[in-house]
C-alpha cells in the first residue's frame, strides 16, 4: 500500500508531466493557432476597406424634373452637385454598374458624359 507521501509525490510528478505536454505539446501550437488567426483578422479588415463599396444617400442629391423621349424623369447634375460625396460616390457606383442600376426603388443611368445622372421611379 502507497504511503501519503508516495501518493502526493506520484500526484505531483503527474501534475509535471501534464504541465509539461500541454507546454510543449499544446501551448505553442495553441498559440501559433491565435498568432495566425489574429494576423488573417487583420488581413481581413484590411481587406474589406479595400473592398467596401462607398455608401452614399440618393436624398442628399439634388434632383431637378426633367423630361426626355421617354416622358418625364429627374437628373442630377454634376454643377449643382459639385461637391457633393454623394453625388461623386453614386457616379463611381453606376460607372462599376456599367452605367445602369436599379437603387432605392429607381432605375438610375449614368449620362455618356460621366457628368450627368438620371432616375425614373421603378413602376
Amino acid at each position: 500500500m502507497l504511503s501519503k507521501e508516495d501518493i502526493q509525490t506520484i500526484r505531483n510528478i503527474i501534475k509535471d508531466v501534464i504541465y509539461e505536454i500541454l507546454d510543449t505539446e499544446v501551448y505553442d501550437p495553441l498559440f501559433q493557432l491565435v498568432n495566425g488567426m489574429d494576423a488573417g483578422i487583420v488581413e481581413f479588415k484590411q481587406t474589406l476597406k479595400k473592398l467596401k463599396l462607398e455608401t452614399y444617400d440618393v436624398n442628399k442629391i439634388k434632383w431637378q424634373q426633367a423630361e426626355g423621349v421617354k416622358g418625364v424623369y429627374e437628373k442630377a447634375t454634376i454643377d449643382e452637385n459639385k461637391d457633393n460625396p454623394d453625388f461623386k460616390a453614386m457616379v463611381k457606383d453606376l460607372a462599376d454598374h456599367s452605367g445602369k442600376m436599379t437603387k432605392d426603388a429607381y432605375f438610375c443611368w449614368l449620362f455618356k458624359n460621366g457628368s450627368l445622372i438620371g432616375r425614373k421611379k421603378r413602376k
